[in-house]
């Protein structure tokens, strides 16, 4: 017997949709605080509510959810010729990972490569 939580479909759309807004308002996924707690709390949810709707919507977990909103910017910074200067490292760490181990794990198993690799290929 599936012990998932289940809630209506559409009240789970809708906060996933609130904690996408909750998450975008002043790139508050690049803060390494932006935890799934704090997100509950800001929403008015347990973390359990907010963890079945998630999984109900797109995403299958919360950090994939701010994972891949750091890896798109990351992207952006890596292939703009004006973040040229700046390691891949640093972009990690500011676009939110909390170590470089955590930006390259993550990066290579969305991208299939490296963040140099990328720039390689992408760089304007």
């Amino acid at each position: 017997m599936n012990k998932r939580k289940r809630i209506r479909q559409a009240y789970a759309d809708e906060l996933y949709l609130k904690l996408l807004g909750w998450l975008m308002e002043d790139g508050r996924y690049r803060s390494t605080e932006c935890s799934q707690q704090a997100a509950a709390e800001a929403l008015g949810v347990s973390v359990y509510t907010l963890s079945a709707a998630i999984s109900q919507s797109v995403q299958p977990r919360y950090n994939d959810i701010v994972n891949n909103l750091r890896l798109r910017d990351a992207c952006e910074m890596l292939a703009d010729a004006s973040c040229s200067d700046m390691t891949a490292e640093y972009i990690g760490l500011s676009v939110g990972f909390a170590s470089r181990q955590a930006f390259y794990v993550a990066f290579a198993r969305q991208h299939h490569i490296t963040p140099k690799q990328y720039r390689a290929l992408h760089a304007v």
